[in-house]
């Protein structure tokens, strides 16, 4: 079953340096609504309900 409304924006949740860089450096993750990008053909749109979100996931983010 196709959706009939295709979203132009998601909530994203998004890690930025903080702006009061201080050792140790801390990261805000903040939660956003971004653009979504045009569908192209062959591809699909997935809508996500839940999703997890911890310490470890900041860790690896300012690391890599």
């Amino acid at each position: 079953m196709a959706a009939t409304h295709i979203p132009k924006t998601a909530k994203a949740l998004v890690v930025r340096k903080a702006a009061h860089a201080t050792k140790p450096i801390y990261h805000d993750a903040v939660l956003e609504d971004l653009p979504l990008p045009e569908l192209k053909p062959g591809h699909v749109l997935v809508r996500i309900h839940a999703a997890a979100f911890n310490h470890r996931d900041v860790s690896d983010a300012m690391h890599s």
